[in-house]
């Protein structure tokens, strides 16, 4: 037996809304009249009739405060890590981006590029185990159907030619840019490692607002105050996506770091124990896998992930 799973009141809503649109304008003005004076009226509209406004009433009032309604909800998840409106996210990344038929819709034609740039800003969030393999795909697809649509789409002013990849981490480091809880953050930081090799970043400006950011988040303070977590993500996916820069990046590092002196002696100690930490960890595996006179070599990389949760954990009782 299949157990199903439960379902939010918006989203009872929502499908009542496309199985009857013969009284969706009689619901639309019981809503009106109950709920004008209510200063989310616009959000809650927005979210009982997401599915309604693409099947049946694609109207420019209707989108533009559909996309507005669901950049909020999705702020509201990211900001408290829940995941309360992935149905909305799925619905506009799986049934509108990656349906063919929809794409021969004029309406949606016109549309496209603002609902990519809602998705692809989100995208980590609610896809938090995609590959590269997977990203590549979707922006492959993607790609293919806005160069196939080229001439029916609404480009942004300045804007004749568009590569879905800078779009997409565009939206990554505006989101970067905004979020405030650290979950989020270190997400987006690890995914970001998936921009090499095939998903080489064309754009030169992306590049460089991509390089910034995790310049921000990789040095302690302004504007960010990024927590050791933080810093140590943005560094490994900084020495990855350009290492070109490593050694400057790493001996500016250190020069600031001299002028810092009770910082130096924070970022020695922190180095200290953490290399005490792996030695003892080196010591307890090497007697765990020792086996018939036979000694295991531990894998460095398994090594370093528990060298650095312990390094962390650390960290937080004595934040604490």
């Amino acid at each position: 037996m299949e157990l199903k799973t439960p379902k939010r009141y918006y989203e009872v809503l929502a499908e009542y809304y496309v199985m009857h649109p013969e009284k969706a304008d009689t619901l639309h003005q019981i809503e009106i009249d109950t709920l004008w004076d209510n200063n989310q009226y616009k959000i809650i509209s927005g979210l009982i009739t997401y599915l309604w406004v693409f099947s049946h009433c694609l109207k420019r009032k209707y989108y533009n405060n559909l996309i507005q309604t669901a950049n909020k909800l999705f702020v509201l998840d990211v900001e408290h890590s829940t995941k309360r409106f992935q149905p909305v996210y799925d619905y506009l990344y799986k049934n509108i981006l990656s349906s063919p038929t929809l794409w021969n819709s004029t309406e949606v034609q016109r549309l496209v590029l603002d609902i990519f740039s809602l998705v692809s800003k989100y995208y980590f969030y609610y896809n938090s185990t995609e590959t590269a393999a997977g990203l590549q795909d979707f922006l492959g697809q993607t790609q293919a159907a806005l160069t196939a649509f080229k001439d029916k789409l609404e480009y942004p002013k300045g804007h004749t030619k568009i590569h879905t990849l800078n779009m997409f981490v565009n939206e990554v480091v505006r989101q970067l840019k905004s979020s405030k809880n650290e979950r989020t953050i270190l997400i987006y930081l690890e995914k970001l490692q998936l921009f090499s090799g095939d998903l080489e970043i064309p754009g030169t400006k992306t590049k460089i607002n991509l390089r910034t950011v995790l310049l921000d988040y990789s040095t302690p303070g302004l504007p960010y105050y990024p927590t050791r977590k933080m810093r140590d993500q943005a560094k490994k996916a900084i020495d990855l996506l350009f290492p070109e820069g490593k050694i400057t990046r790493q001996a500016t590092n250190w020069f600031f770091r001299f002028l810092s002196p009770v910082d130096l002696l924070r970022s020695w100690w922190y180095w200290i124990f953490s290399w005490l930490t792996g030695l003892l960890l080196l010591l307890q595996h090497k007697g765990s896998y020792q086996e018939k006179g036979a000694i295991h070599v531990v894998p460095l990389d398994e090594l370093e992930n528990e060298l650095v949760k312990g390094a962390y954990t650390t960290e937080n009782e004595k934040d604490k």
